[in-house]
């Protein structure tokens, strides 16, 4: 192939659409609160803790959020109300 020539693959609309963001690692476990946080997180909900008594069975919401934060890397925005 003495013709082909490189091409520059370029976005139609750079700057647009959802932002992407590395992802942090997955519990090995799949029946633990750590997942199911992390599942409810990931399909867009937003917890409180209330929330994390009702759906989730624990009464330590926070302490898990850390948890994703810190040991598997989840870049997790919380508020303290």
């Amino acid at each position: 192939m003495n013709s082909a020539r490189p091409i520059e693959d370029e976005a139609s609309a750079p700057g647009t659409g959802a932002r992407i963001i590395a992802t942090g690692g997955y519990p090995a476990k799949l029946a633990t609160v750590t997942a199911e946080v992390l599942a409810r997180l990931l399909a867009g909900e937003k917890l409180t803790s209330i929330d994390g008594v009702r759906e989730a069975s624990t009464t330590r919401l926070g302490a898990v959020v850390f948890y994703l934060k810190d040991e598997y890397g989840w870049p997790i925005a919380a508020t303290d109300k």
